[in-house]
């Protein structure tokens, strides 16, 4: 019993980290209203300690009747933007945060009366229970975005010789439009945070006389808060391809063979341009630190600059003019830029409360169904692909997870289905057709790909084809109409509706929803957000597709609204806007690897293994889905992956041989593995079902009554017992053991 005798507390916080930028704060959020109930935007901001520059320090008054409760919270640090909306005219931008599976608790407990109360001494930031996990923040508002700047391959192109033989150091710095920023590379006695060194508005010929650039008329008082970050850098062709901060004097750039991706977060996106700056190393060091103290050693040759003009979709590439001191064009610079923009309910989806987005149980491989009991199409199975009824069947036969792809109709509902297109049946009869099942789409123009097949019907009349994109067709018509798959008329394939009146769960293209509802919650979901690309080869998967922010929004509302306790794990070429938009369910990259069977992709970052793990680790996502043809030939990279703690999945037609899925599982212990016909030809459990069995078999053995709903056996991925329940549970099993014996 706890006698109290004050209306009100104090509870300190106490946390050390070293490794903070200047201009960043700490804060404090957690699931009382003094703590901002989970929500960034309304955490505590904490402050630097007078004696201790690395200690943060914050205390809150909270009133007696909340000492009974237990009192969980995060630290994460952040730093803020100026806002256009908000009445304070700032928003939280987080940008690391502690995202272990449970956070820190504490039960209020006082040992006397003077109503301090100092929260577990002195934490480290990102530590708990001696295990490190610190990850990147998302989009927490709606005001808020990301772009990555992406500098590969070929990307400069000088026009004269001398300019092609020199190596190039490049740093890229973001400015506002709107504002001159007053810092110089010869001002360099006054100390400014570095996201207001834009130092876009310097002489262009680094004269030390200013008085040309900024008049006095030009002088403008500068908002509180910047509306961009600090731009920091990957090197993903590099052996440490973690976001850091750029050296003053950018890094080398070496044509060809590196891939630089560059990372700005911004609240006014519209003004945002950058600044990129190509360095070379002075050959008389002397007279280059005269001219430029602040980057000694080195010469700025030349400037880019890109403009927001520029930057016209979510992704694309661009080429600016790279202009030598007198203005003059020496060469050019190609740009592969991506933009990420919040989920359209980003407030509603900010809370740091439950995060499974780094959270991997380490156990035997997960055996992971190919589009539910596997491809039906091109292969044999004993259900058709991508349906209620596959998924269904292959959780009844043991499947741990199930995959399948998720795309878009027309009418922007979610669904499950592999290809982008399909071959529809329009005019001519058939004999196992009615007229009932027969549909054709009224226009020509919502044809994205459209090609003549004529096929011999069963009659020896002719079947006239054409090839549909999905995104091109509503639900209402992609049920209704014919369709066949894609090969049909070249490799056999058998086709996709057998006949009108079977079985809905047994129908092809349920929607998502229908998935998250009908399919056992015990199975998990590896979902690949399906999304076209270019090819090495010229060609695109699927031209003219949906905006990528407003398809990716789309499938995570529904996932949301309907996935429950279901444990998921995403799949995506594209995985950083995924991670990006939230920050509850974990993503993977999916990798292609070297191959011999598909045609590569543009995007070099899946064209080779060694790129997809640099790629995951500097991202912070979960891990890698490796193709299991490249790892066959070569396992060196799966092997990295576990140097970085990555997860492992597999995924390939290789996998259909038996011999194979031994190797990845007993050999390489990758963390799963992804293939068809699971379960056919020898038994298994889900091991999630077994696992949760076994906990109920265990608390009726103890006669334990409940258990807390926020350490529920069913949630999504607490298939393990908290420490805390299982030792109790563990000691009543003993002592009633002990008892029994006593007895006898």
């Amino acid at each position: 019993v706890l006698y109290i005798k004050m209306s009100k507390y104090t509870i300190n916080f106490r946390v050390h980290y070293k490794k903070i930028k200047k201009w960043e704060r700490m804060f404090v959020v957690g699931s009382i209203d003094k703590l901002g109930n989970w929500l960034p935007q309304n955490a505590v901001e904490m402050g630097v300690d007078k004696d201790d520059p690395s200690l943060w320090i914050a205390k809150i008054e909270i009133d007696k009747d909340q000492l009974t409760e237990c009192i969980s919270f995060r630290y994460f640090t952040g730093y803020y933007l100026l806002s256009e909306y908000n009445n304070n005219g700032r928003i939280v931008i987080v940008s690391l945060w502690e995202s272990h599976i449970r956070p820190r608790k504490f039960i209020l407990k006082l040992d006397d009366f003077n109503g301090i109360i100092n929260v577990n001494g002195i934490h480290e930031f990102g530590v708990l229970e001696g295990k490190l996990l610190i990850n990147h923040g998302w989009l927490v508002n709606k005001e808020q975005s990301e772009i990555y700047l992406r500098i590969h391959g070929e990307a400069l192109k000088f026009f004269k010789v001398h300019h092609k033989n020199k190596l190039y150091y490049i740093k890229v710095t973001p400015f506002d439009l709107r504002y001159k920023e007053e810092y110089s590379y010869v001002s360099s006695d006054k100390l400014i945070p570095n996201w207001r060194q834009s130092s876009f508005y310097f002489k262009i010929t680094d004269s030390i006389d200013e008085e040309s650039v900024l008049q006095e008329n030009d002088k403008e008082i500068l908002p509180q808060f910047p509306t961009f970050s600090n731009t920091d850098v990957a090197i993903i062709s590099s052996d440490s391809p973690e976001y850091n901060d750029q050296p003053i004097s950018g890094l080398l750039f070496n044509n060809k063979d590196d891939y630089f991706v560059f990372r700005t977060t911004t609240s006014s996106l519209e003004n945002l341009a950058f600044r990129f700056d190509f360095f070379v190393k002075a050959d008389n060091t002397v007279k280059a630190i005269r001219k430029n103290p602040t980057h000694p050693g080195y010469h700025r040759l030349a400037t880019a600059i890109c403009m927001p003009s520029s930057i016209t979709g979510t992704i694309g590439d661009i080429i600016v003019p790279i202009l030598a001191p007198n203005q003059i064009p020496i060469g050019q610079l190609t740009i592969d830029y991506f933009l990420i923009k919040p989920i359209n309910n980003a407030d509603q989806l900010q809370s740091m409360e439950n995060t499974y987005a780094r959270y991997w149980k380490k156990r035997k491989t997960v055996e992971i169904g190919h589009r539910g009991m596997g491809n039906s199409y091109t292969k044999k199975a004993v259900a058709r692909e991508n349906t209620v009824f596959s998924l269904e069947k292959a959780y009844k036969n043991g499947a741990d997870f199930v995959e399948f792809d998720v795309q878009l109709t027309k009418d922007k509902i979610p669904i499950v289905y592999h290809d982008f297109h399909v071959k529809v049946h329009v005019a001519k009869k058939s004999d196992y057709l009615n007229a009932e099942c027969l549909t054709r789409t009224s226009s020509s123009s919502s044809i994205n790909s459209l090609s003549g097949f004529m096929k011999k019907g069963d009659d020896n009349s002719e079947i006239d084809y054409h090839v549909l994109a999905i995104k091109d067709l509503k639900l209402k018509q992609l049920r209704l109409l014919h369709v066949e798959h894609k090969e049909s008329t070249t490799d056999g394939s058998t086709q996709v509706v057998e006949m009108c009146d079977e079985d809905e769960d047994k129908r092809p293209f349920p929607t998502l929803i229908d998935t998250l509802e009908k399919v056992n919650t015990d199975v998990g979901f590896n979902i690949e957000i399906k999304y076209p690309l270019l090819l090495k080869d010229g060609t695109h998967e699927c031209n003219y597709y949906f905006e990528r922010n407003e398809f990716i929004d789309v499938i995570l509302q529904d996932i949301f609204e309907h996935a429950k306790d279901r444990r998921i794990v995403f799949s995506s070429f594209d995985p950083d806007i995924i991670s990006q938009k939230q920050n509850k369910y974990p993503v993977l990259f999916l990798c292609v690897g070297e191959t011999t069977r598909y045609t590569p992709f543009v995007d070099i970052r899946s064209t080779t293994s060694d790129n997809g793990v640099n790629f995951a680790y500097s991202s912070k996502i979960l891990g890698v889905n490796f193709h299991s043809e490249d790892l066959l030939r070569n396992p060196e990279p799966k092997y990295r992956g576990d140097k970085f703690g990555l997860v492992s999945f597999v995924w390939g037609d290789d996998l259909n041989n038996k011999k194979n899925v031994d190797y990845f599982k007993y050999v390489l212990n990758v963390d799963g593995v992804i293939y068809d016909r699971i379960g056919e030809n020898e038994p298994r459990q889900n091991i999630f079902l077994v696992a949760k069995e076994a906990r109920k078999a265990l608390l009726s053995r103890c006669g334990t009554p409940c258990v807390s709903k926020t350490h529920s056996f069913n949630t999504v991925t607490n298939e393990e017992v908290p420490p805390e329940i299982l030792n109790v549970i563990k000691s009543m099993d003993i002592l009633m053991r002990r008892q029994s014996h006593q007895e006898k």
